[in-house]
């Protein structure tokens, strides 16, 4: 898998503003990390170690075969066997109390923050990057101190939303600022984690809904991994709009010889290693900055295209209609382009006014059938280069209120325009677009325009 494609999908997914991080303990270790190699920040399993040794449980951590170089620790059911086996030894202890206990000595043990240099180099990263939203697994304060000022904690009780202009970082194990509601035992996984329960839905649909990059986590929380599970496949079975946004899982991981990106098996996350993660951070803010200069490109061709739209342009839109269909025609891929934000009204105006200035002249010129022809062939373009589920409501009902206004006029009987109603029997809509305009019609009493399509329909033994 070529690397250079997979940071610009992500940075597409920066521009689009639908880029979200994963971050777990990794994260905090890196950023607590100094010159020396020395690291305030914890795993987890060396976390579990200290809290056992507050509450003077380390034999019994030994005894279970716990070591910090262990790989795939369960720390919830360990947790929970620790506080058990606490209350067996102290039963004038209950197992709220222990448990309570427990959340405060993680409270005291997680109050680290980044060193002075990653502080600053890491907040670069992050005002760059700017994220939509960050999930965290860990307890401490580090990923809001450096957002400066532009986070929103937000607790594994509380909702997942934030104020505009703010970062959402949500602490799905609670945070050491609110010891009472961190999750920490089997228990406390149980309760926050419910089926059906709002968090593991609402976790589900962020990954779905957006691009996210796994960093410094390993994949080791059964309530993750069903939330991925969830958003790959039972939430990619729903239809897609050909306006289909970024939505891919990255993780990225440390290695001292990174290969190419490639899919982890037996799922559909890409994994990106990288020596160190600021090679990762510098190469995606390349690729972000590459992006936004080619939205500015596309945006800047937009405003060309929409500056043919004037008044003094009506004349040269009406008569060179192989022009007008290639202005539509670029109008309607820059509409495609999710980054771009196309503001219709000028051009809905603009079309508007020049059909009804050749609908006018051909009302009002003696014999000029053709013009009834050059009209229904500028209609036609709408309908026929646009998908139905794509085309903006302001645009379609003028549409085919025109459209039905028009056809009053063609017709093979004399008095009524004979090229028209060439043109029109020559429009090969496809079977689904012809019911749902037909459906529109009806639904609008546009009757006219109903009676034509049903015949339409019929000649081509619509179904």
């Amino acid at each position: 898998m070529n690397g250079d494609i997979v940071y610009r999908e992500i940075a597409k997914s920066a521009v689009y503003w639908n880029l979200g991080f994963f971050v777990g303990a990794g994260f905090s270790m890196e950023l607590t990390t100094d010159e020396n190699g020395k690291t305030k920040a914890l795993s987890w399993a060396e976390l579990l170690k200290v809290v056992c040794d507050k509450i003077n449980m380390t034999d019994e951590l030994e005894e279970m075969g716990v070591s910090v170089t262990r790989i795939g620790l369960n720390f919830p059911e360990i947790m929970g066997v620790i506080c058990k086996n606490y209350i067996e030894k102290n039963p004038e202890v209950s197992l709220e109390e222990i448990e309570e206990k427990v959340k405060e000595v993680i409270m005291n043990i997680t109050n680290w923050m980044p060193t002075k240099e990653k502080g600053i180099q890491y907040s670069q990263y992050m005002n760059r990057i700017d994220p939509d939203w960050i999930i965290t697994t860990n307890y401490d304060q580090v990923i809001e101190s450096i957002l400066d000022g532009g986070a929103y904690s937000v607790d594994s009780e509380e909702n997942f939303i934030s104020p505009k202009e703010k970062v959402p970082v949500y602490h799905m194990h609670g945070s050491r600022l609110n010891p009472k509601n961190i999750v920490i035992t089997q228990n406390d996984y149980v309760k926050l984690f419910r089926p059906n329960d709002y968090r593991q839905i609402k976790l589900a649909l962020t990954i779905k809904e957006a691009t996210t990059v796994i960093i410094g986590y390993s994949l080791g929380d059964i309530n993750v991994l069903s939330a991925i599970d969830w958003a790959e496949n039972y939430y990619s079975k729903a239809e897609t709009s050909i306006k289909q946004y970024p939505n891919s899982i990255y993780q990225v991981i440390r290695s001292e010889k990174p290969r190419e990106p490639y899919i982890l098996e037996g799922t559909n996350i890409t994994v990106i290693e990288v020596e160190d993660i600021q090679i990762f951070m510098n190469k995606l803010i390349t690729c972000i900055d590459e992006e936004v200069k080619d939205k500015d490109i596309n945006k800047g061709q937009l405003d060309e295209l929409m500056a043919q739209f004037r008044e003094e342009d009506k004349a040269s839109f009406i008569d060179n209609q192989e022009m007008s269909l290639e202005l539509i025609k670029r109008l309607y891929e820059f509409e495609k382009k999710p980054e771009l934000r196309v503001d219709l009204r000028e051009f809905i105006l603009f079309f508007n006014a020049c059909f009804q200035e050749k609908f006018d002249e051909a009302r009002n010129t003696p014999r000029y059938f053709k013009g009834y022809e050059a009209c229904l062939n500028m209609l036609c373009m709408i309908i026929e280069e646009y998908e139905m589920e794509d085309i903006h409501p302001n645009l379609l009902w003028p549409t085919l209120d025109n459209l039905n206004k028009l056809l009053s006029y063609v017709g093979s009987q004399n008095g009524k325009s004979w090229s028209a109603q060439d043109s029109w029997e020559k429009l090969n809509l496809p079977d689904d677009k012809l019911r749902f305009l037909y459906d529109c019609a009806e639904y609008s009493s546009l009757n006219t325009l109903s009676i034509k399509l049903e015949e339409k329909m019929g000649v081509v033994g619509f179904k």
